[in-house]
């Protein structure tokens, strides 16, 4: 919901910037004067009305760059927390990947992938939350690009250990598949995890 008042902070900085660009190059060319103008190093040259334009636009430039940066971090900022908020249904998401490259999700890896969300986040997770996502969600298309959105929000330690609840899962039933390997090597390149990791 905070998204168009950044936008509306982000178009009116732009003008700023766009302003006061075109004020500051009117001062130092001595534009729209009758008599000619002059070069930005020939300060000779300049007379009030130039240094006046000069310093407002330079003024509307240098305030406008610093809200058009502000609005552009808190764009950042609200969609990573947007993301954040995600966060623990994309993990589930991402497992149950895992757990259906070998053709299918039994009703042991829905119990681990539970047990991990429940026990081992520190977001809050609720039985019911995960249980209402493992029967909604259906595994990721591309994985790599899933596993490369819940890597920001993680420092190396955090993708490092998720990329092992994935091959625990994928190691669930014994051995891991073939199938099973090319999605745990799609998640580690997403996660950018250690090879050796991997």
């Amino acid at each position: 919901m905070l998204l168009p008042l950044f936008d509306d902070l982000d178009r009116t900085s732009v003008g700023k910037i766009c302003i006061g660009a075109a004020l500051l190059l009117g001062g130092i060319f001595g534009a729209g004067r009758q008599r000619p103008g002059h070069w930005p190093s020939e300060f000779a040259a300049y007379r009030w009305d130039d240094w006046a334009f000069a310093g407002v636009g330079l003024l509307m430039l240098v305030l406008g760059l610093r809200q058009w940066r502000r609005a552009r971090q808190a764009i950042r900022e609200c969609k990573r927390r947007q993301w954040y908020a995600r966060a623990p249904r994309a993990i589930c998401r991402l497992m149950l990947t895992v757990a259906r490259a070998d053709g299918r999700v039994n009703d042991a890896e829905r119990a681990h992938i539970a047990a991990l969300l429940v026990k081992r986040m520190q977001s809050g997770v609720l039985p019911a939350d995960v249980r209402n996502w493992l029967a909604t969600q259906w595994p990721a298309a591309d994985p790599r690009r899933l596993a490369r959105g819940i890597s920001s929000l993680l420092d190396e330690r955090e993708r490092c250990e998720l990329f092992g609840w994935c091959n625990d899962l994928a190691y669930a039933d014994g051995r891991i598949s073939d199938d099973e390997r090319e999605v745990l090597a799609a998640i580690a390149r997403g996660l950018r995890v250690p090879a050796q990791v991997a």
